[in-house]
């Protein structure tokens, strides 16, 4: 399962005359079909810049109908029976740090560390790809290198 990362999102939702759009779309069209993830923190970071722009109710719409309107699972920190002071510690500080230690920002590194922890998740999707490769086990591949097949086996 393919898991999409913040900035796909963000293209096609705010970023019309970006000159990877067209590409974008391509990219969003062919994967509808199939199953895919995203984590809560890309759809966090997606309503937090769309929040700049859009009214209060189409932000809430948008966070309460993302996995609706793409067809995509949206991703929750695997907890397995974790207390809340555990999960802030083992999940969003130290899975996150390990990733920072590895000189990655904060937001990806949460993302990624999340992403990780879901057996299924086996490519990682983004246009900013270098920021991820070598960094994870994950395949990494740019949306454009999607299309191109990179990631078939």
């Amino acid at each position: 399962m393919i898991l999409i990362d913040s900035d796909v999102y963000a293209i096609h939702l705010m970023y019309l005359r970006d000159v990877r759009f067209s590409l974008n779309q391509d990219f969003l069209d062919r994967v509808r079909p199939i199953p895919k993830a995203t984590t809560i923190f890309n759809l966090l970071e997606i309503c937090g810049k769309a929040s700049f722009n859009l009214s209060l109710v189409a932000v809430q719409k948008l966070y309460r109908d993302f996995d609706k309107n793409y067809r995509v699972r949206v991703l929750l920190p695997r907890t397995q029976g974790l207390s809340a002071e555990q999960l802030l510690q083992q999940v969003l500080i130290e899975r996150s740090l390990y990733k920072i230690f590895a000189r990655m920002a904060f937001m990806d590194a949460l993302i990624l560390s999340t992403a990780e922890k879901y057996a299924e998740i086996d490519t990682f999707i983004s246009w900013n790809a270098r920021h991820f490769r070598g960094k994870t086990s994950l395949l990494v591949l740019t949306p454009a290198e999607y299309l191109e097949g990179r990631g078939s086996s």
